[in-house]
């Protein structure tokens, strides 16, 4: 139960983090709004956290931290960080294949279901 409460606390300050990121990047100008830049800065930085983050969890187990830290702070900043290191895990474990797949199915899988879920609505929207 304890563990539950620290996913819980870690992802509502990791939503609050990637909120001021989000803030930081997005003033109302022509350049920023042309690449969006606080998701690439936001995965990009979620990404060498995990990295670090889960080279020392193998090295000292501690759940309750991890779960705090990664599932929680990360989870709430970025799930892009948590596809970056279980693809790089498969590729370190020598599952190209697995990797490549993982990579292929996020990608063409998360664009076609974000079309699908904004084509049915504005279907039902009648737009």
């Amino acid at each position: 139960m304890l563990n539950i409460l620290f996913v819980f606390l870690g992802s509502g300050l990791g939503a609050v983090a990637r909120f001021g990121v989000g803030r930081l990047c997005y003033v109302e100008s022509e350049e920023t709004a042309l690449f969006p830049w606080a998701t690439f800065i936001v995965n990009a930085v979620g990404c060498l956290i995990i990295g670090a983050l889960m080279a020392w969890f193998d090295a000292h187990k501690h759940e309750s931290a991890q779960n705090f830290l990664v599932v929680g702070i990360l989870g709430g900043f970025t799930t892009f960080s948590a596809f970056g290191f279980e693809t790089i895990r498969l590729i370190h474990n020598d599952h190209w294949n697995l990797a490549l797949l993982n990579i292929a199915g996020n990608v063409l899988v998360g664009l076609a279901a974000v079309w699908v879920g904004r084509t049915a609505v504005n279907a039902a929207m009648g737009s």
